[in-house]
């Protein structure tokens, strides 16, 4: 299911659910093959996510630890 608010949203670290937002601003979901939509496992092998947060170190900390909300 695709939600359409004004706010980001995905799921957890499998990434099922997802909403356009969240694709705008973090990647299209849509074209990475199901088995492989893991946020944690994104944050670590998508050299775009060192360019999307600056903080990329931080990120990673928490998406490992599971606080990735916090």
């Amino acid at each position: 299911m695709v939600r359409a608010t004004g706010t980001p949203e995905s799921v957890a670290s499998e990434l099922h659910d997802w909403n356009g937002l969240a694709a705008a601003l973090i990647t299209d979901f849509a074209r990475i093959p199901e088995h492989q939509r893991n946020y944690v496992r994104m944050v670590f092998t998508d050299p775009a996510m060192r360019v999307l947060y600056p903080d990329w170190e931080d990120v990673a900390r928490k998406a490992v630890t599971g606080r990735a909300g916090a």
